[in-house]
């Protein structure tokens, strides 16, 4: 009896084959569909504006350029997801950093966005 694949088969089946593909990623340009296996496969069958969920939390891909711009530029208006404690052992970064913390070293930083 062969049953209908769920998001834990699809992202197990996904886990397998980035193991298979991974001697190809030096001839591919392309780093997203080796990286973010689960990802690349929710936005190719789902489109560029979907989501996922991790466990009871909803989240949001977003590929488009723009939209990430916003989000960086918009930074207060979203919640930043709550890390594993273990981030914390690999010392402080944006990754885990909030509030006027944050801000100071975005502002560090910054220049490398910017390409001129």
């Amino acid at each position: 009896m062969e049953l209908p694949p769920t998001i834990a088969t699809c992202f197990l089946m996904n886990a397998s084959k980035s193991q298979q593909s991974t001697s190809s990623l030096s001839d591919d340009k392309n780093v997203a569909p080796h990286i973010v296996t689960f990802n690349h496969h929710i936005v190719n069958k789902f489109g560029k504006n979907s989501f996922l969920w991790e466990g009871p939390t909803p989240k949001v891909i977003i590929t488009d350029p723009e939209q990430i711009k916003e989000v960086f530029n918009k930074i207060q208006d979203f919640e930043k997801p709550k890390l594993s404690p273990i981030i914390n052992l690999l010392g402080t970064g944006l990754a885990n950093l909030q509030g006027e913390k944050w801000r100071i070293h975005r502002k560090i930083i910054n220049p490398a966005f910017h390409f001129e």
